[in-house]
């Protein structure tokens, strides 16, 4: 699985051969930056941006980790029927592709890699702010004879999330993820809580349905030839199908769907977001809501007792069509009106365990809300106070006899009896 390195080519330079036309025009159709000052300081190299800072911050913090670049992508991609091949445009090397200028600040690059059976794929990506936002774009092409599927479309997202004692407490952030189709969002924020927060969304057609973390290139250290250990990214994923495989293989239990992309040859396809600034939390909320994304509340919680109400309430500037249960023979959802400018829905859930509740909007967007339902509070006490006195201690040659112990559920062992058992043995006697 994978492609050789010499398989990758500078687009630029072969722009007679591989028709990049559409792609152009594609990207064409975003304005021009404003022009006022954008809030976004950048700094470009190693393909991607480097540097990302607030314009006017009271903090000089860049929200990028030192030695990484954001703009990258990871492709998993195939003929049909054929083996998985893989792209992660920074093992690119800068004599097989580059960075190429854009109209004002920002970056652009375009790829071309090729299977065995010299099938190729074409990858575009593009950063560029206009306005108060930075937008973030990528097309993908097939410029060859037969279908190809695209079975992952991941983002590594290098951010300066590491915390060093030797850094200052505000140079790095901490990151706050909503992976869930079309409703999903991540900002960033110091630890100090001072604003502004970077704030990630989707464009309409951009959802997102999985995330992992990936490891990318050591950073250059300080001194010629020395480099740290790798960069730890958190990953987001358009399309995780081909991923998927070894998720299932592992047992894993990911419950969001898992897509793929199948083009036509001549095909390709746009996927877009945006980040911004905001001043606190209720400044990511309301960007959500202007970004055409949801902004829900949900009382008392996600995990609910089978015998207590949900209240979900759901604030857009699109329509809220319906509310869907994952089993809806078990699952009540009352409309109540409309308050303050949200929907409210009454939810009851009579099954117990995983609950899933998705959120349908114009033009097949989902957004998925996921529930726990358990027993009434009142039967867990009693169940876990039955459970803590079968399992007391008793045995009058123990030192801890009568001892109530905590259960390690997944290998069924009581683990105050294996802690105060060490304990004694390393104990000092005079």
């Amino acid at each position: 699985m994978g492609t050789n390195r010499r398989e990758f080519f500078i687009v630029a330079a072969a722009a007679a051969a591989v028709p990049f036309a559409r792609l152009a025009r594609a990207f064409s159709k975003a304005q021009d930056p404003a022009p006022c000052r954008s809030p976004f300081e950048l700094e470009a190299g190693g393909g991607g941006i480097t540097s990302l800072r607030f314009a006017r911050d009271t903090f000089s913090t860049n929200y990028v980790a030192s030695g990484q670049a954001l703009g990258h992508v990871h492709v998993t991609w195939r003929r049909l029927g054929g083996a998985w091949q893989q792209l992660r445009s920074e093992d690119v090397e800068p004599g097989e592709s580059r960075t190429l200028p854009v109209s004002g600040l920002g970056i652009a690059a375009e790829y071309l890699v090729k299977d065995e059976a010299g099938e190729a794929l074409a990858v575009a990506v593009r950063l560029q702010p206009q306005g108060d936002l930075l937008h973030w774009r990528l097309a993908l092409r097939n410029p060859g004879a037969s279908p190809v599927e695209v079975g992952d479309l991941s983002l590594p997202l290098p951010m300066h999330s590491s915390f060093d004692a030797k850094e200052s407490p505000t140079a790095s952030v901490l990151k706050h993820s909503f992976i869930s189709g079309h409703g999903s969002y991540l900002f960033w924020m110091r630890s100090n809580s001072v604003g502004p927060y970077l704030v990630m969304t989707p464009e309409p057609g951009t959802p997102l349905e999985y995330w992992d973390h990936t490891t990318g290139r050591p950073p250059q250290a300080h001194g010629a030839g020395q480099t740290q250990g790798q960069q730890r990214s958190f990953r987001a994923y358009v399309h995780s199908a081909a991923v998927a495989e070894s998720i299932r293989a592992a047992g894993g239990r990911w419950r969001q769907p898992h897509t793929s992309l199948t083009m036509a040859p001549g095909e390709e396809k746009v996927y877009g977001f945006q980040f911004a600034w905001a001043l606190d939390y209720s400044g990511v909320r309301d960007r959500l809501v202007r970004a055409g994304l949801i902004d829900v509340d949900v009382a008392p919680g996600m995990t609910i007792p089978s015998d207590l109400l949900v209240w979900v309430a759901i604030r857009s500037t699109d329509e809220v069509q319906r509310l869907e249960a994952e089993h809806p023979a078990q699952t009540i959802i009352e409309p109540m009106a409309d308050r303050g400018g949200r929907k409210l829905y009454r939810v009851r859930f009579r099954r117990l365990g995983e609950n899933m509740l998705t959120v349908r909007q114009a033009g097949g967007r989902a957004t998925y809300l996921e529930f726990f339902a358990t027993e009434p509070v009142e039967t867990l006490l009693h169940k876990r106070a039955a459970f803590i006195t079968k399992h007391q201690v008793r045995d009058a040659s123990k030192w801890y006899n009568g001892l109530f112990g905590e259960w390690a559920m997944d290998t069924r062992v009581q683990l105050a009896r294996i802690t105060t058992t060490a304990s004694k043995a390393g104990a000092c006697t005079k």
